[in-house]
């Protein structure tokens, strides 16, 4: 499964580069997607790298594991906190209208962070690979979900007033990433995150 995620990251890498090459204007939106797309490449690193930390437990101390893990989460729920920005950005573009309490994503996003960095974090050994489990992991999936519906809410309620062809990107976008995170809840020893991440990066591309 580690090829998928190397494999995600090289068509970040080349997303990137045609992104950040071409000349566009320096819109909210823009720079949204931007630091999207940067933080979804860290992801990535930071992926590959705990894959590696997690099965070598009796090498890798617990502390460096638990803080790259942490980081690891923290990337994610940052990242779904970007879709959440870049979908109040384009209704309020498009709507021409502000959303209600969309102010409230930071603070949230400040609280899961604080749990995230707090609760503990556990290891579940088994035959087929190890993975990271725990308060902190399930803290972190609640905000995620959390930013998932919240999404699908402003979607639904002003879909009439995004344009058509931005519409189905966004849907495309976040219907990869609500299967990618139910996915990833099930099956932990998947690595299937990156692939979700990089689709909903070309998604809105």
């Amino acid at each position: 499964m580690i090829r998928m995620e190397v494999a995600s990251l090289l068509v970040l890498l080349i997303l990137a580069y045609m992104y950040f090459s071409a000349k566009r204007e320096c819109t909210k939106l823009d720079t949204c997607f931007s630091e999207m797309l940067i933080l979804s490449i860290v992801n990535l690193l930071l992926d590959g790298v705990t894959v590696y930390t997690v099965n070598d437990l009796e090498i890798v101390p617990i502390p460096v594991n638990d803080t790259l893990h942490r980081l690891f989460y923290a990337t994610v729920l940052v990242e779904v906190y970007f879709t959440y920005r870049y979908m109040v950005l384009l209704v309020e573009e498009e709507a021409k209208q502000r959303i209600v309490g969309s102010k409230l994503c930071i603070p949230i996003l400040v609280v899961g962070l604080i749990f995230l960095t707090f609760l503990p974090i556990n290891y579940v050994q088994t035959k087929d690979g190890n993975y990271s489990y725990g308060p902190a992991v399930f803290a972190t999936f609640l905000f995620i979900c959390g930013y998932l519906i919240s999404n699908i809410v402003i979607l639904c309620r002003h879909w009439s007033q995004v344009h058509k062809k931005k519409r189905v990107a966004v849907t495309m976008g976040l219907t990869v990433e609500c299967v990618g995170v139910i996915f990833q809840a099930l099956f932990p020893l998947a690595l299937s995150s990156g692939m979700s991440i990089m689709l909903v990066n070309l998604s809105f591309f």
